[in-house]
């Protein structure tokens, strides 16, 4: 496994990463087994994959697997495939402070981010049998919601389809059936995240 490349993606959503690294592995893989009539019959192949890591994101960005056939000095694919792995649906470990305190410092760093302005508003705090969810966003955005146990169970999920209109936009949920103790609330307005640690009393 070797880094190999070092630069700029540009995803989908128009975003822009910014010294991203790939990472390229392969590994050979030998296989002897007999045939029929008790002839050893030798197979090579090839297992090639690229992942492309951002700084702060617990997992690669994009990932690209293909497998290969060795026979006579020539190397055939036999299978290929790619991930996707979108930066704004990364989800966080409690306990993966490191990362969530790179990724706070980089959009902290953002100076020109046109979500800067962005505002949230959780209460109350300590929940007791509604939880109330404002943000404020100042250029149309994807909103997700998320609510994670310290047992790491993620017990909400809130993620719509499209975006919201930029502006304030007000979100509520039951949360009566939760049991008691701390849970971490993540919302992200696209890649840009939020978050904070409310009590369930």
């Amino acid at each position: 496994m070797q880094a190999d490349a070092y630069g700029m993606m540009i995803l989908p959503s128009g975003d822009t990463l910014r010294n991203v690294l790939r990472t390229h592995t392969a590994q050979t893989i030998r296989q002897v087994f007999k045939a029929a009539d008790s002839v050893a019959v030798e197979r090579n192949s090839l297992i090639e994959s690229y992942k492309w890591y951002s700084e702060g994101y617990r997992y690669p960005i994009f990932e690209t697997i293909q497998t290969f056939i060795l026979a006579d000095g020539a190397k055939t694919v036999n299978f290929e495939t790619a991930f996707f792995f979108p930066p704004q649906e990364h989800y966080y470990l409690e306990t993966d402070q490191e990362n969530r305190k790179i990724l706070e410092s980089l959009n902290s760093n953002k100076k020109n981010s046109a979500l800067e302005g962005s505002t949230f508003n959780a209460f109350p705090n300590p929940m007791h049998t509604q939880l109330n969810v404002e943000i404020f966003i100042p250029i149309e955005a994807k909103i997700k919601i998320q609510l994670r146990s310290v047992a790491n169970k993620s017990v909400y999920i809130n993620e719509n389809k499209g975006k919201f209109a930029s502006g304030a936009h007000h979100f509520q949920f039951n949360v009566s059936q939760l049991a008691h103790g701390y849970y971490l609330l993540n919302i992200w307005a696209d890649n840009y995240l939020f978050s904070e640690t409310l009590l369930k009393d």
